[in-house]
């Protein structure tokens, strides 16, 4: 392996989140679906490229057309405590030289999305960047007057609530999108700092806060619903969704529930 990338820009969002805009270094434009991940390495020891190199997946929140136009990737990462790569990564600075997997992955995509099906995206943490460049690259499809769509994003507190701003702005200029923004630790915020949904991001469809918010009931029929995050969010929302009469899309047997685990 050898580097071939180059980190093009970095934003702090908080001491343990990073955006990361990473290009090629020969100009070639990256090509992926929204929703894919790609492939982001480092050499284990920086002076002895021919040997070990440390290599994650990271979901893309760029959209395809962003890339087409500029080139640059981005990466909303978090940083894993006693991470091999996200601990180098962290200390990389723009200009500097990475491994980026040419190829990319996964098959959470809208490709088998009706025209007029209802869209709830779930997430947690940093698993919100998939739902991102989904968003972006499909704005115009997925609010296209036939639908509602959901976004649902739970983080412990609310400076993790990533691309917060974008998704306000969305809904305030979408009447058929709405936000859900929710924290877990609503009690460790400063006072008066938060008055938003409070628990974890599946509690509200079980109190039928979603249906309520939207207008409409979310049921199979009619709606596919995404989900990426905290293992344990996903693994407990799936089973909330498949006694409702939600099944698995897989490669094989096209389905309404999507999932993906970070």
């Amino acid at each position: 392996m050898q580097y071939n990338a180059v980190v093009s820009a970095m934003e702090e969002i908080t001491p343990d989140i990073r955006l990361f805009k990473i290009k090629l270094a020969s100009g070639v434009k990256l090509p992926y679906k929204a929703g894919q991940f790609a492939i982001l390495g480092l050499p284990a020891d920086p002076s002895n490229l021919g040997g070990e190199w440390i290599r994650r997946a990271y979901s893309i929140a760029s959209a395809p057309r962003e890339t087409d136009v500029a080139g640059e990737v981005e990466f909303y990462i978090v940083k894993v405590e006693n991470g091999q790569l996200t601990s180098r990564l962290f200390n990389t600075n723009a200009g500097d030289k990475i491994f980026m997997g040419e190829k990319v992955a996964g098959f959470m995509n809208l490709d088998r999305l009706p025209d007029d099906h209802n869209v709830l995206f779930i997430c947690t943490g940093t698993g919100i960047a998939p739902f991102v460049s989904m968003m972006r690259e499909y704005k115009e499809k997925l609010l296209n007057g036939k639908r509602k769509v959901g976004f649902l994003h739970g983080s412990r507190q609310t400076y993790e609530l990533g691309y917060r701003d974008y998704l306000e702005a969305l809904a305030v200029a979408n009447p058929d999108f709405k936000y859900f923004p929710i924290v877990s630790r609503a009690k460790n915020e400063p006072a008066g700092a938060w008055s938003g949904y409070e628990g974890h991001a599946q509690s509200l469809i079980v109190n039928g806060e979603v249906d309520k918010v939207l207008g409409i009931e979310i049921k199979p029929a009619d709606a596919s619903i995404f989900l990426c995050g905290n293992p344990r969010m996903v693994d407990d929302t799936v089973a909330i969704l498949t006694e409702k009469g939600f099944t698995p899309n897989t490669m094989q047997s096209p389905g309404n529930l999507y999932f993906d685990k970070h």
